[in-house]
């Protein structure tokens, strides 16, 4: 049985590294996103996220900020092996085993878009776990 809970702890572990690559992959195609309004009017920023949380800055250059908040939860099959005794004194076998767990948590995502004293997107990112 130790040798059970040692081996889905290993693909809990995996399980969450792979999902942080994921996560961060979200994160990267929201930076690229958000950069995509660069040269744009700031009102067509508002339009697409609604009104912002927060707008600081002077007339010279403004920043406008939303946040995004969400909880996920999906499911994931996993394969996993067992020790068993093979047919012969002495030996053993690799019991090949399947599973299902669950994956859930909460994520942020923060959009910054900066314009200028003409209204226009100059600078945009996101951080955080978008999606």
């Amino acid at each position: 049985m130790p040798v059970l809970a040692l081996r889905l702890t290993a693909l809990a572990a995996l399980a969450i590294s792979v999902s942080g690559c994921v996560m961060e992959a979200y994160g990267s195609r929201a930076r690229s996103d958000a950069q995509s309004w660069i040269g744009l009017p700031i009102q067509d920023v508002i339009k697409r996220f609604g009104e912002p949380e927060r707008v600081t800055g002077d007339a010279a250059r403004q920043k406008y900020v939303w946040k995004e908040y969400e909880n996920y939860s999906h499911d994931y099959d996993y394969t996993y092996y067992e020790q068993g005794h093979g047919n012969t004194p002495n030996s053993s076998v690799l019991n090949q085993k399947t599973g299902t767990a669950n994956q859930s948590g909460y994520y942020t995502c923060i959009y910054e878009f900066f314009a200028d004293a003409s209204g226009r997107v100059v600078d945009a990112t996101a951080r955080g776990e978008c999606r």
